[in-house]
């Protein structure tokens, strides 16, 4: 399973976020996960720059559209990263695996740590479905095997409850 980052707004703004990804110089591929902005892994010792370059744009986007965005990164299905703006102010944060690039020899690396998320009810109320506030809860939370597979099935499950990704989508 290949890395992707994308940004998914409502429908309604697809065709200013495309146009503000050109004017950057940016790719936008569109997919069911919203704009794809790049594929491929990218090397680990740069995985944490890469998060920081990316919430920056997206940020900068969400400013520039006045709109709510959801930007994600999957690393190699292992690792799922989420960041919400509205207005380019940030309004929820998530990473379903913060352990993911602990050390595997190291005596904390086997612990068990729950993903790091942020004011869940903040995320649903933006995207205007604070009654999936719950259901969003659950997703997020979820461990892998109890009822998702992998982090691009909890990416797209997620996107769904928020109203960006059709639910019938494949």
């Amino acid at each position: 399973m290949a890395s992707y980052a994308t940004i998914t707004v409502k429908g309604g703004a697809l065709e200013g976020l495309q146009r503000a990804l050109r004017a950057m110089g940016l790719p936008g591929e569109l997919e069911a996960e919203g704009l794809c902005l790049g594929r491929g892994s990218p090397p680990l010792e740069r995985f944490y720059q890469q998060q920081e370059e990316f919430s920056a744009i997206a940020a900068s986007l969400s400013k520039g559209l006045e709109v709510p965005l959801l930007a994600a990164m999957n690393l190699e299905d292992e690792l799922l990263l989420l960041w919400a703006f509205d207005r380019g102010q940030p309004v929820f944060a998530y990473d379903s695996n913060p352990m993911v690039l602990a050390c595997r020899v190291c005596s904390y690396s086997s612990e068990s740590v729950p993903a790091e998320l942020g004011p869940v009810e903040q995320l649903a109320e933006r995207f205007g479905v604070p009654e999936r506030a719950r259901a969003l809860k659950s997703w997020l939370g979820r461990r892998r095997g109890l009822g998702f597979l992998s982090e691009r099935e909890r990416h797209r499950r997620i996107l769904q409850l928020l109203g960006l990704f059709p639910a019938g989508a494949s």
